[in-house]
């Protein structure tokens, strides 16, 4: 109750980078602490993740299978073919708090805008900039060090959007991304900044519908977001490190009750398409490097099968988020949960958002509480700007 009575304050979803060691494992138990592994999934470029949208925060992180808008931009651009009105542009800063040792507040500012190009197609873009990634350096023996201060990276992107029938749309998008991390690591190497390219690809399927005389739409989604190559920060390491990669798919129901009341509930399964780390290999003797042995690709295909325990722990490694939006003339209600295994990074968030529509200008707030006690507190806020017609967007 404490967490729900704090609601109208608005603070933005949080998104922990997935970056940890990998535990000596014996048939899913750490012989050391006598506790189930954990086993996450070792990725880089991890601020890719980060929501920055408050309206995809409001609603559990959420935004695949919504009403077209500016968040469609970077979560499920297709749906952006979709959309009445002929331009939107938004700018958004996110603040997180954090504690872990020492107090730091991170910002992500960010400009996403999208463009009709004709009735059935548009162009999307945004440019990000953000310094909450973290940089980890394993040496040989399998422990780390944490580059400080943390790199700063950018990401802009460009989208072209289709709708191949009344119903159905492809979106595909490229992005460059450059990361620069002054560190130092204590053996000597190099340390060189990231400059690299990624692409998504999505798909949207509406289908309207009349439910008691009143109109309503299903949507479904479906976004391969950050499929790249293996990148590093180290000059002459041999072995590098994955892209965040990520497939969603979601599934979304709008319900019109009246020209100014609309409700929309929508849910969504992620999960990261790289490999698992194998905690031991056939002499049981532990295995650190085994699983970035393998290619971007093959990364994508095994990380359907290839978790140390099995299909239970491959099922483990999806993530899940629901939330539910109300629209009653220009004010905006939201509410959402994301869910998240206790071996995968075990984030249990509940968020909730407003916003606000007047003359085509909106605000968007939103706040997110982390429910496990256990994890590092982090709180984050972010303000968007629109410029669209609204009206003409939100038709269904």
């Amino acid at each position: 109750m404490r967490h729900l009575s704090i609601c109208i304050v608005f603070v933005l979803f949080s998104s922990t980078a997935v970056l940890s060691q990998i535990y000596y494992c014996n048939e899913g138990i750490n012989p050391y602490t006598e506790a189930p592994c954990t086993i996450p999934l070792i990725t880089t470029l991890n601020f890719l993740q980060l929501p920055f949208n408050p309206q995809s925060t409001g609603i559990g992180g959420s935004g695949i299978a919504i009403l077209p808008s500016l968040t469609s931009v970077n979560l499920n651009s297709s749906n952006l073919a979709f959309i009445e009105s002929k331009f939107g542009v938004q700018a958004s800063y996110v603040f997180w708090y954090k504690q872990r040792g020492n107090k730091k507040v991170y910002i992500t500012p960010a400009i996403t805008g999208y463009a009709k190009l004709g009735k059935n197609s548009a162009l999307g873009a945004s440019f990000r900039y953000s310094n909450s990634d973290r940089f980890v350096y394993i040496d040989s023996e399998g422990g780390g060090s944490i580059g400080s201060p943390p790199p700063k990276a950018w990401e802009g992107l460009l989208s072209y959007n289709q709708k191949l029938s009344p119903n159905f749309a492809v979106g595909l998008s490229l992005k460059y991304i450059r990361s620069q991390a002054n560190s130092q690591i204590s053996d000597g190497t190099k340390v060189l900044p990231i400059n690299t390219g990624a692409g998504d690809l999505s798909f949207t399927f509406r289908k309207p519908l009349k439910i008691i005389n009143k109109k309503a739409t299903i949507v479904t989604g479906l976004a391969i977001r950050n499929v790249g190559p293996k990148v590093t920060y180290l000059e002459n390491r041999y072995r590098s490190d994955f892209l965040p990669t990520n497939l969603g798919l979601g599934l979304g129901y709008i319900h019109k009750f009246e020209e100014q009341h609309t409700l929309t509930v929508t849910g969504e399964v992620n999960r990261l398409l790289v490999p698992t780390p194998s905690n031991t290999n056939e002499e049981g003797q532990p295995l650190y490097y085994d699983f970035q042995e393998k290619t971007a690709i093959q990364g994508m295909i095994s990380s359907f099968s290839d978790a140390p325990n099995g299909a239970s722990e491959d099922f483990q490694e999806n993530n899940y988020s629901i939330g539910a939006e109300y629209r009653y003339q220009f004010i905006i209600a939201r509410l959402g949960h994301f869910n998240e295994h206790r071996t995968k990074g075990n984030r249990k968030i509940l968020t909730c958002g407003i916003g606000f529509r007047f003359n085509g200008i909106g605000v968007d707030l939103a706040y997110a509480a982390n429910l496990n006690l256990k994890l590092n507190k982090s709180f984050q806020i972010a303000v968007s700007y629109n410029l669209e017609k609204q009206k003409e967007q939100e038709k269904i």
